[in-house]
């Protein structure tokens, strides 16, 4: 071999060598990529992939050789691969192509396909995973999607929507807050909702929560006051929630306001209206309750401690049986027992109740049912308690005082008829001596005056009679008796006992009798 030859063959082996190394180069460098490489024939049967086909799809390198490219595809993206590596053979310039590979589990990953021909080689190409930009993509647009509705849904909302970012400061709100506060989107921008809308009548306390909550991006709920551009006050509930990025830190608030206004009037009415009412029940002397279908007790009035000297709040919740005499219980569970089987009428009767200190004091009570809206369902008992403790111990006084009266009369009674019989024994020996006296012989005059002896004797023998008479219509042992006698005589005899005293004092006394008058009757 002569020096040429050998210079030659020299040359040939370091042009060996020197493409080996290449080859190797080449091969780390396409181990290094990320992106999966591939060679296939014209017919698309692979003959290379790298290392980056078992990373990212799980394929081997023996597991692919020899396969066909288009059976990792489903049917759509094999025609788009085929279009693709037509247009090349025709020698067009076509961009490159996205599509779906299968990796070897079966699913689908998202790639950007690029492919040069080589006529000697065939088809030279690169696998770029484009998976995460495809699923941020579809999340970018399923956010949006979500932020239209959200737009929709608070531009529609009757509630205020607030929208600041991590320091409060307002960034967009809605239309019903534009309506409600007189103020618009773009004059809001840019100022804080705190400084903007609250007032001298705003809550201190809930400044300082929304305050604490925005500084430290915590979510609040709180009830205030606010004023909108002409300074009229209205009343919101506030619940605000931070909005986190992917690390978790704040990047806005949303605040979603809820116009409280005619809610907090209306409390605001009833509580001034609890407020007369108990006003005026608490000042009431007689005890007002409300009882449940059992008797326990569920509103008590002041008038109750005045009364039984126990505390209210200690009584709530007690039968009011616990209050109440033994003998007068039964009148209450009766009633209560009444009203549970459908009777509605109003009950009143009295009862003794207990004070604390044990002593009964007596009440009327009136039991008053109050029904429910279905069907007269006995919802609760009202009740009133008059107390009547002087009125049972004025009665009593009445009673005592009658009962004395009555004694003192039958006394009184005993002791007239008793002085009636003395009287009466020495006034029947008058009359008898008054008779006989009268016919003795005597003269004309000493007759009329045994006459008048007799006469008065009489008169006083009839008011006698009339004081038994008394007595016994006290003792209503009366009886009437149905006797003649003679008026003219009557009268004569009466005149006759008044004319000497009438003669003495210079007086005249006539007896005027008119003829036609009957003379006798009997009454």
């Amino acid at each position: 071999m002569d020096n040429n030859d050998e210079l030659q063959v020299q040359i040939q082996y370091a042009l060996v060598e020197k493409l080996s190394n290449s080859n190797r180069r080449q091969a780390k460098l396409l181990a290094i990529l990320d992106e999966c490489i591939f060679e296939c024939d014209k017919h698309l049967n692979l003959t290379y992939i790298n290392e980056a086909w078992e990373k990212k799809l799980g394929y081997s390198s023996d597991s692919l050789i020899g396969s066909n490219i288009t059976k990792l595809m489903n049917c759509d993206d094999i025609m788009h691969f085929v279009a693709y590596s037509c247009c090349l053979l025709e020698g067009k310039q076509t961009p490159s192509v996205e599509i779906q590979i299968k990796n070897s589990h079966g699913l689908l990953n998202w790639f950007e396909l690029r492919l040069v021909y080589d006529e000697k080689s065939g088809f030279i190409g690169s696998l770029y995973d484009i998976q995460r930009h495809k699923d941020s993509q579809l999340l970018l647009t399923q956010q949006q999607k979500y932020v239209k509705r959200l737009s929709l849904v608070a531009s529609h909302t009757n509630n205020l929507v607030i929208i600041t970012d991590k320091f409060g400061v307002i960034e967009w709100v809605n239309n019903s807050f534009e309506v409600l506060t007189g103020y618009t989107c773009d004059e809001v921008i840019g100022t804080s909702p705190g400084h903007l809308l609250q007032g001298p009548k705003t809550c201190e306390k809930s400044r300082k929560v929304m305050s604490h909550a925005v500084k430290n991006g915590l979510p609040f709920q709180v009830e205030t006051t606010n004023y909108d551009k002409n300074g009229n006050i209205y009343w919101v509930a506030i619940d605000a929630n931070p909005v986190r990025d992917d690390e978790g830190q704040v990047k806005h608030f949303i605040a979603i306001e809820t116009n409280i206004t005619q809610r907090v009037k209306a409390e605001q009415a009833m509580a001034e209206i609890e407020y007369n009412y108990h006003s005026v029940v608490d000042n009431i002397p007689d005890i007002v309750l409300r009882l449940d279908t059992f008797g326990n007790l569920l509103f008590i009035n002041q008038a109750w401690q005045r009364v039984l000297h126990s505390k209210v709040d200690e009584s709530l919740g007690l039968p009011i049986i616990k209050f109440i005499a033994k003998e007068d219980v039964e009148k209450i569970s009766s009633t209560l027992l009444d009203y549970k089987q459908g009777k509605r009428d109003i009950r009143r009767f009295d009862i003794r109740l207990i004070n604390a200190q044990g002593i009964n004091n007596w009440v009327e009570i009136t039991l008053t049912p109050i029904v429910g809206g279905y069907e007269s369902d006995l919802s609760s008992i009202a009740a009133t308690l008059v107390d009547i403790q002087e009125r049972i111990e004025s009665e009593q006084i009445l009673l005592e005082a009658k009962h004395q009266a009555e004694t003192l009369a039958e006394s009184k009674s005993r002791f007239m008829a008793n002085i009636s019989h003395e009287i009466r024994t020495p006034l029947n020996a008058v009359i008898g001596s008054a008779d006989i006296l009268h016919h003795t012989g005597l003269t004309s005059e000493q007759m009329r005056y045994t006459q008048m002896i007799k006469t008065s004797s009489d008169a006083l023998l009839s008011v006698l009679d009339d004081v038994l008479t008394y007595s016994r219509f006290e003792a209503q042992a009366i009886t009437l008796n149905n006797q003649p006698f003679s008026i003219d005589t009557c009268i004569e005899e009466a005149i006759d006992i008044i004319s000497q005293s009438a003669l003495q004092k210079g007086l005249e006394v006539i007896f005027d009798f008119y003829p036609g008058c009957t003379s006798s009757s009997n009454w």
